[in-house]
């Protein structure tokens, strides 16, 4: 009797996501595991990185040691603009360890591997505090000074970045939503001239959705509008980068952070740890609810399928 090829890393992913979508309890669709896919890949891509390491079938010789060395340091995306020991939220260590957990106890139960499951709880560490459980925002001085250092009159592709923060600042757009958007999911709002209605996709419910830009966001995308569509590019998505067609996720933390960064030191505060897309998002919406604005009017626009959807991680700021 031959005995089975061990998948790959990747082949196992798939043999996972393939159980998981006919799984009776809890099924988990492909487009929802897109995160997954990037944790699983960014794990994988740290360890063969390691020495010693086989690099097909890294994960297969992944020790305690290694997973907890990966979630303190090697999952933070702060490497990439401030040094790279920079530690990793407890969030995050969480949410990443699960995913792993998960992956390995598929191979495991599967008979791809003979070891006990590397990711113990002692290598994903402390669970968050209440504090570091709730979503993070920005201070409101680093968050209205972001208006202010944005390019006034942009090169091209500041047109580009000038738009897309402009929607994150006033639509609270998520970063998929962002990347994802393309020339015919745009049209002008016949109802608010100067602004666009953009038709969301996601999936889940709440997340497909048609809303209207507001405030600086319309005449910003605009002007990046009629940039894009003399563009030749193969692809349709609204936000690409000068060389590969659609922005990776890699670079739109950059040019998120880089504002941020730029906003910290106008009004001369420390930089936080915390620098994506998602916490000027969660700013917004953070505004949104101070203002008054209805629960059903915000769950419309953010997304969410109900009030507890977004004040579970957001509770704790609007004391």
């Amino acid at each position: 009797m031959t005995t089975p090829a061990l998948p790959n890393a990747g082949q196992l992913f798939e043999d996972w996501i393939s159980t998981r979508e006919h799984a009776s309890y809890d099924p988990l669709s492909r487009a929802a595991a897109v995160p997954y896919r990037y944790i699983w890949k960014r794990w994988c891509d740290w360890l063969q990185e390691q020495p010693g390491k086989p690099v097909e079938f890294a994960y297969l010789s992944a020790r305690e040691f290694d997973v907890q060395q990966f979630l303190q340091h090697g999952s933070s995306p702060a490497s990439s603009r401030k040094s790279r020991s920079a530690p990793t939220s407890p969030v995050t260590r969480q949410r990443y360890g699960r995913v792993l957990r998960e992956l390995y106890q598929h191979a495991i139960s599967f008979g791809h591997m003979n070891a006990s499951n590397p990711v113990t709880d002692a290598a994903i560490g402390m669970p968050p505090t209440e504090v570091e459980r709730g979503g993070q925002i920005l201070p409101p001085r680093v968050f209205e000074t972001l208006y202010l250092v944005l390019p006034t009159d942009p090169t091209p592709y500041e047109k580009r970045d000038r738009a897309i923060m402009l929607l994150l600042l006033e639509c609270a757009l998520t970063p998929g939503e962002l990347r994802s958007l393309k020339l015919s999911d745009v049209s002008k709002d016949t109802a608010n001239p100067g602004q666009y209605v953009l038709r969301l996709d996601g999936p889940r419910a709440a997340q497909q959705r048609d809303i209207s830009t507001t405030g600086l966001a319309g005449y910003a995308l605009h002007q990046w509008l009629v940039h894009r569509q003399v563009m030749r590019r193969s692809t349709e998505v609204i936000f690409i980068s000068e060389k590969r067609g659609a922005m990776t996720r890699r670079a739109l933390f950059g040019l998120v952070a880089k504002y941020i960064t730029l906003a910290c030191q106008t009004v001369r505060t420390d930089v936080p740890n915390h620098l994506g897309p998602m916490v000027i998002r969660n700013n917004c919406i953070v505004r949104w609810i101070k203002s008054g604005r209805p629960v059903i009017d915000i769950c419309r626009l953010a997304g969410f399928k109900d009030e507890k959807s977004f004040l579970r991680g957001l509770q704790i700021h609007l004391h």
